[in-house]
């Protein structure tokens, strides 16, 4: 990873990720300059790891330039991409929102070029700018539908009755 200085990036390499980014649209351009001031630009070489699984969750970042992948670890210790994460898109927020650690690696698959938000400037701006939180609970609303939508339900046949006990415990309690 190599941070780089303010001097070497200008406000309109990264405005078009920001204002992709769904966090942020509730923004005025004036206030894209306050960001960056809050932010660090980093960058990343091909098959770099920007976040490791089972680290600390200390910062958030927004893809400016490039593609990442989620990786996760197997039993074998092989890594198994499972999503990946394109320019403008968001990580790292989950685990800053909860306090936990990283549940999988995000590697960067080409060359890449994030903004870094610490864990203290993510508190500043849920604080402080409009509809950022409303951007963030869309943004993780949207992804727990995408992957609600790949877990395969097993299906149900009633003539065999009601289901165990312990299977009615996963359900949600209203």
């Amino acid at each position: 990873m190599e941070t780089m200085t303010q001097d070497d990036v200008q406000l309109e390499s990264v405005m078009p990720a920001l204002k992709s980014c769904p966090l942020f649209q509730a923004l005025k351009d004036d206030h894209f300059e306050q960001i960056l001031k809050i932010s660090e630009v980093v960058r990343f070489g091909a098959e770099e790891v920007m976040v490791q699984e089972s680290s600390d969750a200390e910062a958030f970042y927004v893809i400016v330039d490039g593609e990442a992948v989620i990786r996760l670890s197997s039993p074998s210790g092989d890594g198994v991409d499972i999503g990946r994460i394109p320019a403008g898109a968001t990580f790292g927020e989950i685990g800053l929102l909860l306090g936990q650690k990283r549940s999988a690696s995000v590697v960067a698959l080409d060359d890449l070029t994030a903004l870094k938000f610490s864990q203290k400037a993510f508190d500043t701006m849920i604080q402080k700018i409009p509809k950022f939180g409303v951007g963030l609970s869309e943004g993780l609303a949207h992804r727990l539908d995408q992957v609600s939508g790949q877990i395969l339900l097993p299906s149900y046949d009633d003539r065999k009755g009601a289901p165990q006990e312990d299977v009615l415990k996963l359900l949600p309690k209203e």
